[in-house]
């Protein structure tokens, strides 16, 4: 096979899924939404006065706009807060919270991140094992006493890594909004102009109840794994891996002599996808994924296109191997 030509047989097929993959990611970002990534809807001024119900029906056509409805909560915009503020002890200015909405694109009609307090409830919760005559009222006043020292702007750069630290202030006091407990409304509340309403379930079914599209974020490898490991970790090692195994495969590319079709197109697909997830972790620390497949209750790890490729590129390598092996053993 020409060497300009297999360049450029790899080129495209690593260009390609590479292409898909960050396509596909970026619509699941804008078109599905989750509690961790809710879908924001701003009420228009010919919206006013609709019920939520009317506004979903309008907005997701062919949606269930009741279960919309339910699953959905109107952003509370009357709080602003500083950087300064204490974030543990923020429900005396803002009231009862379990966390923040913080818009990081400082545009209301994109997707917020949710940041939950955990280590709040978390530290609750050991507490009142352990010390079980203490009233809720006491375990909440020495929880929040033992953790009052953070500031809500190193509670965001902790939270969001990935947005720029110069950034932070200015999105805390314009786009940072209090998550509140149990916050949803009635269907048949009137909606006004400007009113903000959070949609924290949207997925696409595409085989009931086996398929479907949903929206995740995966800080580990394919599948979910090491999702769990320390997040610096994951961002050095994941990394370095992916730019190893980039390196492996193009000094592979380069010294293959005898190459099948289908063994270049397996190293490419592996590099398409790896270059795609790579970009998600470089620029957001974490890889958006969407596919789930499922049955019943038992859902296989969601996944992305990146994954597919990565893994029909190996099955691929591994079955052409496989018959390699086999002609070497047994030559005609």
């Amino acid at each position: 096979m020409n060497k300009n030509f297999k360049y450029l047989i790899i080129l495209a097929v690593a260009a390609s899924v590479a292409a898909c993959d960050l396509i596909t990611k970026r619509w699941a970002e804008r078109s599905l939404a989750s509690y961790e990534h809710p879908k924001p809807v701003v009420v228009g001024q010919d919206e006013d006065g609709m019920s939520l119900k009317t506004l979903f029906q309008k907005r997701f056509p062919g949606r269930d706009a009741g279960y919309l409805a339910s699953v959905s909560e109107r952003l509370d915009m009357a709080v602003r807060f500083s950087p300064d503020d204490k974030v543990f002890t923020v429900e005396e200015k803002a009231g009862n919270l379990t966390g923040f909405y913080l818009f990081h694109k400082g545009d209301l009609s994109v997707s917020p991140r949710r940041l939950d307090r955990r280590e709040l409830f978390k530290a609750e919760k050991v507490l009142r094992a352990s010390r079980p005559e203490l009233s809720q009222a006491e375990v909440r006043k020495m929880v929040r006493e033992q953790l009052g020292s953070k500031t809500i702007k190193e509670f965001v750069i902790e939270k969001a890594p990935q947005i720029d630290p110069e950034d932070v202030e200015t999105l805390i006091r314009g786009f940072l909004f209090p998550a509140r407990p149990n916050n949803h409304l009635p269907e048949d509340v009137k909606v006004k102009t400007g009113e903000v309403y959070l949609v924290n379930d949207l997925r696409v079914e595409l085989v009931p109840g086996n398929l479907q599209m949903i929206y995740a974020e995966n800080p580990g490898a394919a599948w979910g794994l090491f999702s769990d490991a320390d997040e610096d970790f994951r961002q050095f090692f994941f990394s370095i891996l992916t730019f190893a195994a980039i390196f492996v495969i193009g000094y592979l590319f380069i010294k293959m002599r005898n190459e099948k079709m289908f063994t270049l197109i397996a190293l490419a697909a592996i590099v398409g996808g790896a270059v795609g997830n790579l970009t998600d972790r470089l620029m957001l620390r974490y890889v958006v994924d969407f596919i789930d497949m499922y049955y019943g209750e038992k859902h296989w790890p969601t996944y992305n296109v990146a994954d597919i490729a990565i893994s029909v590129g190996v099955g691929v390598l591994f079955v052409t191997s496989l018959f390699a092996k086999k002609k070497r053993e047994n030559p005609a």
